[in-house]
């Protein structure tokens, strides 16, 4: 039996990588966007997945394609579609329970798991649908080790991605998607380092003989795939922008227009939000790219007279640390309802205690003057 001597084309391996690190960060971007309770959270869910899908199948292929080999291949259309399709049903399912589902240790464990399982397959389906002139022999100690980096390094990306899925416009989605691009391709790379070809005298024919085989030139296979993949990711970054863009001037619109009358109105948002006036919903933290929480002072001047007032307060408090929201109260007039809100952990105050309105150069000469103080 005669070993096929192998070898790497490392600016195509690299081109994997990068497919994969796009194609991850552009699924878990949406991914996101599914869990802003809406009326396309489902298709942002499903297009998530197909992408996740397609990102995984892409890298697997250039990966393959970045084997250096004497040897005319062929790929079984029958297997190749089914890897297409294994990658992503594994997606849709470990999204979906992600989206739905309490998440706990247990969840986490079972989502990385179908997760592990769909890398796996789609990668060793794959394999079995390559036809050539010889016999491929697997070493199972890399195959285990790349089933172990499949799981562990999807867990590790779902934990990151479950600490910031609420946050639907911020970059820490970033490391989780970068995460699953490694595991992705560690994974890949591992169960290629299985592999020995053995030379054999006859094309290794698939079973599937019933769907006609194709022969692709390498070349054009590998443009194929990278233009296409790029193509739809960025359809998907393209929609995801104007989805962004119709939710901001949605915002805009409850900002400065009464949403019954559209008459302009005098509430000046940009990116916070009054939390107790009329114009204030919890659905809205939940969709909303926002940042600072301001609490009403209509809350405030009633908390130091009434005891459901200082639970609410507080509770508005703790649901904004949890929510990675910086709090601002308004309205303090009283140095008892500044220490109050401070024992109670909110984070910045405006009122008359601090100072009355100011114009802009008598504020800037009020602020000198502070820093001046706290200095000295």
């Amino acid at each position: 039996m005669e070993k096929i001597p192998l070898a790497f084309n490392y600016p195509i391996v690299i081109i994997s990588v990068v497919i994969a690190m796009f194609a991850c960060s552009t699924s878990i971007e949406l991914l996101k966007r599914s869990f802003m309770k809406n009326a396309n959270s489902h298709l942002w869910l499903i297009c998530s997945a197909v992408i996740m899908g397609l990102g995984i199948w892409s890298m697997h292929f250039t990966g393959m394609l970045a084997y250096k080999m004497e040897l005319a291949v062929s790929y079984d259309g029958l297997l190749t579609i089914s890897s297409i399709l294994l990658a992503i049903i594994s997606s849709l399912l470990s999204f979906w329970l992600l989206r739905f589902r309490k998440t706990s240790q247990r969840m986490l464990v079972l989502i990385s798991l179908f997760m592990a399982i769909g890398i796996c397959s789609m990668h060793f389906v794959g394999m079995h649908g390559m036809n050539l002139s010889a016999n491929m022999m697997h070493d199972y100690r890399p195959v285990a080790l790349a089933g172990v980096l499949a799981f562990s390094i999807s867990y590790l990306s779902f934990l990151a991605f479950s600490r910031v899925k609420n946050r639907p416009y911020s970059l820490l989605h970033l490391p989780a998607a970068l995460l699953m691009a490694a595991g992705v391709s560690a994974t890949h790379y591992t169960a290629m380092a299985s592999v020995t070809w053995i030379a054999s005298e006859s094309e290794n024919h698939s079973i599937h003989s019933a769907v006609p085989n194709f022969v692709l030139n390498s070349d054009y296979m590998l443009m194929g795939i990278v233009v296409a993949t790029f193509i739809f990711i960025a359809i998907m970054h393209s929609l995801l922008m104007m989805d962004k863009r119709k939710t901001e001037e949605n915002m805009n619109s409850l900002a400065f227009h009464d949403n019954l009358t559209g008459l302009a109105n005098r509430l000046q948002l940009t990116n916070h939000i009054d939390f107790g006036t009329g114009y204030s919903s919890l659905s809205l933290l939940n969709s909303l790219p926002i940042d600072i929480v301001k609490i009403d002072r209509s809350f405030i001047n009633e908390m130091l007279l009434s005891w459901n007032a200082s639970v609410l307060v507080k509770t508005i408090i703790e649901m904004g640390e949890n929510l990675n929201f910086r709090l601002v109260a308004e309205g303090i007039e009283e140095i008892n309802q500044l220490k109050l809100l401070i024992d109670k952990g909110c984070h910045y105050g405006q009122g008359y205690l601090f100072s009355p309105p100011l114009a802009v150069g008598k504020f800037e000469a009020w602020h000198r003057a502070k820093r001046t103080e706290e200095v000295s």
